[in-house]
């Protein structure tokens, strides 16, 4: 997201080029939820180390036109639906990657910012010790 030859202006949001994380090329999907995840990026680079990468898109989208519902996913525009927390456990994933987890955004489905991923950053910023957390029986303790 580095942007030309200026020293720390990045660019970031739905109207920038990313990579499909398929095939490798630069493509133009805005998505708010891409603009979303790559702010938090942004964000976090400049406020910390440079930690935080965006690692392209799989160009998920799903929308609601009347009574009708359609989405796509990757390649193809085949329907897909993901249980997230199933799949990051069987799948071994450390907490680093669904951080940035390009799913399909619409309002009448699911949130700009899915609380899958919201998780995922709260559980990276605690075990990057950027904050403490506490147990639910500890503020009556």
């Amino acid at each position: 997201m580095q942007a030309g030859i200026i020293p720390r202006c990045v660019c970031a949001g739905d109207c920038v080029e990313t990579i499909n994380r398929i095939t490798g090329k630069k493509v133009l999907t805005p998505f708010g939820v891409l603009a979303n995840l790559q702010g938090r990026d942004t964000g976090e680079n400049d406020a910390t180390e440079n930690r935080a990468t965006f690692p392209g898109t799989i160009q998920a989208g799903i929308w609601e036109v009347f009574d009708y519902s359609a989405g796509f996913t990757g390649l193809s525009e085949k329907t897909a639906r993901i249980v997230y927390w199933a799949m990051a456990i069987q799948g071994n994933l450390t907490i680093d990657y669904p951080v940035n987890l390009d799913l399909p955004y619409a309002p009448p489905f699911s949130l700009a910012i899915d609380h899958f991923i919201a998780t995922a950053h709260i559980a990276q910023n605690k075990e990057r010790g950027l904050f403490d957390g506490i147990s639910a029986r500890e503020p009556y303790d």
